[in-house]
This record gives C-alpha cells, sequence and structure tokens, in this order.
C-alpha cells in the first residue's frame, strides 16, 4: 500500500490501517509507515466449461478427412476484493476503468471462443469465434445525462459486448513437396 493509501483508510476509519500513521498530539501525520505489505484479500468465482468432439468423415475425398469442434466458456460469477475492515470491492464485471486503491479490473462474467476446423489430407481450414461478455466502464461512476453536484458521472457507463472470427486456411506439404523452398 502506498502511504497515500494507508492515510486514506485510516480517514475512512480502517483502523487496522490507522496503526502505521504516526500523528503528533495536535493531529498532525508525523510519519507514515509504508511497508510492503499486501492487506488485500482477493475471493474469485466462477466456471468453466470445455467441450471437445472429432469425428473422422467422407465429404468430399482426396485424402482422410475430419471435422473437429471445441468450445470453451467462462463465467466469472464474483471476483472481489477487501482490504482488512474495508468493504468488499466487486468488480466481476467491470471491463475496463479502475478498481479502488488501482487494482485491475474485474473482467467481463461471459467470454467464450469456438473452433471448428475441416481437414482434408494436408489441406484444413479453421474458423474461431471469439465472444466477451458485456460490462461496465467503471462501476464507481454513476451513469447520468446532467451533472449531479458531489458525483462523479458519466453519460455512459455501459461497455457493449463483442464477437471476434477468424479464419484460417492451412497446407501441410507431405513428402512429395519435401525438396521444394
Amino acid at each position: 500500500l502506498s502511504s497515500q493509501n494507508l492515510v486514506d483508510g485510516c480517514v475512512r476509519g480502517d483502523t487496522f490501517l490507522c496503526q502505521y500513521v504516526q500523528r503528533a498530539a495536535n493531529g498532525d501525520i508525523v510519519e507514515i509507515d509504508s511497508l510492503f505489505i499486501n492487506l488485500n484479500e482477493q475471493k474469485v468465482e466462477g466456471v468453466d466449461i470445455e467441450f471437445d468432439y472429432r469425428k473422422s468423415v467422407e465429404l468430399f475425398g482426396g485424402g482422410p478427412e475430419q471435422l473437429s469442434l471445441r468450445l470453451f466458456g467462462t463465467n466469472l460469477m464474483h471476483n472481489s476484493i477487501q482490504s482488512p475492515n474495508g468493504p468488499v470491492d466487486e468488480i466481476a464485471g467491470q471491463v475496463l476503468g479502475a478498481a479502488i486503491g488501482g487494482n485491475t479490473v474485474g473482467g467481463p462474467k461471459w467470454k467464450g471462443s469456438a473452433i471448428f476446423t475441416y481437414a482434408n489430407g494436408p489441406f484444413s481450414a479453421t474458423w474461431i469465434g471469439r465472444y466477451i461478455g458485456d460490462g461496465v466502464l467503471d462501476r464507481t461512476l454513476t451513469q447520468s445525462d446532467v451533472a449531479i453536484p458531489g458525483v462523479t458521472t458519466i453519460d455512459n457507463n455501459h461497455v457493449a459486448s463483442v464477437f471476434y472470427n477468424d479464419v484460417t486456411l492451412a497446407f501441410t506439404p507431405t513428402e512429395q513437396f519435401k525438396g521444394l523452398r
């Protein structure tokens, strides 16, 4: 924790952090013991799913043919950070912005990938689809079209989901092409 984080936590009433802030009799800060300490506790809970399927087929001929499908999915149910005696900071679903105390973002609640491949002898074609679920830019901000005195607002705090597609066509040389460069 930085010196400023220690002081801020103590001012918020975190008695555990106040032991590192030394004050004079008049209340002025005279010393901050900014040690290398990691006091936060992080809890992550989620579910990962994977599915894999392969099958030999005869569709076009010309060599051994195979279809394969792989699916991956992740549901991030909780990703919370808590300092001793502090509030729980749930960051799951925040896909951008900074968490309290400069911690990293929580990540989207849903992610998934699909990989479909058709192979025929030395030739193959692969499609990869990747999904990243929607979330909020910064859950510490209040979404509002008008300014609210004393509150940090943002016009649009929503980050839309996205789907990426990749296609690969490949050729793996066989023995008959061994000497070519």
